[in-house]
């Protein structure tokens, strides 16, 4: 039918226009597939990404429900509604979101990364781990994979594991300001303040103003009896939001 044709052609003008961040134009394009269409899953799917991509998690968390309606064997679906959810703070409509996915396709990575990070969030952190394991197991190339099994070991006290579960990162990618903003704090739990000052240093360098790495840096300058550089870093860190 020519309204299918018009539909699929307005689809990939969003596709489009999402890959070069045109993301209003995407959502209109969209929306005008799925008015052409109403019967077809992935466009449904692809505005969820893009409200998602927006931070409008209700209208992301409406299009991937309709997605899944439409397609109920479709992972990807129920792994965007989960991810919705989860920045909605709704964490058990999350994980039952993500076990379907995991039902559906037991090597969809993004779905375990999404249930570690709910369960990261409910302090599961045991079974938070698990499934960052999981999902490293399935694309261990991902770094985001990496990152969240790294802070679930620092969380169980695991410092040393966390290190070297950062390690390979520094090779791949060794100017992130996360990375050495995570590196710099398991080096203060282990003690080891001078390498942890040197890590955060170069973090804030970087990113100047995120509040974790300059409550680390207090509580690292504190440490190394730098009393008075502690406290201009807690300063900081009270006026971007930090604890």
């Amino acid at each position: 039918m020519v309204s299918e044709r018009h539909a699929a052609l307005w689809a990939l003008v969003g596709d489009k226009a999402y890959e070069e961040r045109r993301y209003k134009e995407a959502l209109y394009a969209y929306g005008r597939s799925t008015s052409l269409n109403p019967d077809k899953a992935l466009p449904f799917r692809s505005k969820g990404q893009t409200f998602y991509t927006l931070e409008c998690y209700e209208e992301a968390l409406a299009a991937y429900t309709r997605a899944v309606e439409l397609n109920p064997e479709d992972s990807s679906g129920y792994v965007g509604q989960g991810h919705a959810l989860r920045a909605l703070g709704r964490y058990g409509e999350a994980l039952a979101a993500y076990a379907c996915a995991v039902q559906r396709n037991p090597e969809s990575a993004d779905a375990y990364y999404g249930e570690g990070q709910v369960l990261g969030k409910l302090r599961r952190y045991e079974e938070a781990l698990a499934a960052y394991n999981r999902a490293m197991e399935l694309e261990p190339s991902q770094e985001a994979y990496r990152y969240g099994k790294a802070d679930m070991l620092s969380e169980l006290g695991r410092y040393e594991e966390g290190l070297a579960t950062l390690a390979p990162l520094i090779e791949v990618d060794p100017y992130t300001a996360a990375l050495y903003q995570r590196q710099g704090h398991l080096l203060k739990e282990l003690g080891r303040y001078e390498e942890a000052l040197a890590a955060l240093e170069y973090a804030r360098r970087q990113n100047p103003d995120d509040a974790a790495t300059l409550v680390s840096m207090g509580e690292t300058l504190a440490a190394l009896g730098r009393v008075e550089e502690a406290e201009a870093a807690y300063e900081r860190a009270r006026e971007l939001g930090g604890e």
